[in-house]
């Protein structure tokens, strides 16, 4: 069950369960037996495509023979200030005298972590109630991931955050860790709580498995 504006971790080794879990709360998946509620309602009754919930993977398409602007926006009614506010959030301001650039081919001239962030740029337009981000800014340095999620959380303060990340300092804030071994949940806690009572996520930090960066 996930609360409204709850900020809720999965972490796990790779093939722990951690992206099947994070497509069954965006209600893609039926789960194979109990139920996800998202804000007391039904995972699977939300009617999908439902823009209101943002599933951001680690991919990030981006179309060639478009510009910039347009890989965004995506044919979306858009006015500029909600440009440009998406582009702040997601830490884009590099791109910003770029918008109306025409992308190459798998999108020549951009980084990895650019190509992340434009992804995340157009789910942020869509200004969702939840937001399920799936190792989505995980070719983005540490530093600039931490400030793209206080953007996120002081932008969207009653949105509900499903984070999927190795970087400790991105999950050791959430409110909730939820730690997946072999498609099963085995703990629930705060970083502090699970360090304490949860071998498998404190051998996840050991191993470095979760890091620092």
């Amino acid at each position: 069950s996930l609360r409204k504006g709850e900020k809720v971790a999965i972490v796990g080794r790779t093939g722990a369960g951690k992206s099947t879990l994070a497509l069954i709360i965006s209600g893609f998946l039926r789960p194979s037996s109990g139920d996800m509620t998202i804000n007391g309602i039904d995972a699977g009754e939300y009617n999908l495509p439902n823009p209101k919930i943002a599933y951001v993977p680690h991919e990030a398409p981006i179309f060639s023979d478009m510009t910039l602007k347009d890989n965004i926006v995506l044919g979306r009614n858009v006015d500029e200030d909600e440009l440009l506010s998406a582009i702040e959030i997601c830490e884009l301001e590099e791109l910003k005298d770029r918008l109306d650039v025409v992308v190459g081919r798998g999108g020549a001239g951009l980084s990895d972590g650019q190509k992340q962030r434009i992804n995340l740029a157009r789910a942020v337009l869509d200004k969702p109630y939840v937001i399920i981000l799936d190792e989505a800014l995980s070719a983005v340095d540490s530093k600039t991931e931490s400030r793209i999620f206080r953007n996120l959380y002081r932008h969207f303060p009653e949105a509900t955050f499903i984070v999927i990340s190795h970087r400790l300092s991105t999950i050791m804030y959430c409110d909730r860790i939820v730690v997946m071994d072999e498609g099963r949940i085995v703990g629930q806690g705060t970083h502090e709580e699970l360090m304490k009572t949860n071998k498998t996520y404190k051998d996840l930090v050991e191993k470095q498995v979760i890091t620092e960066k």
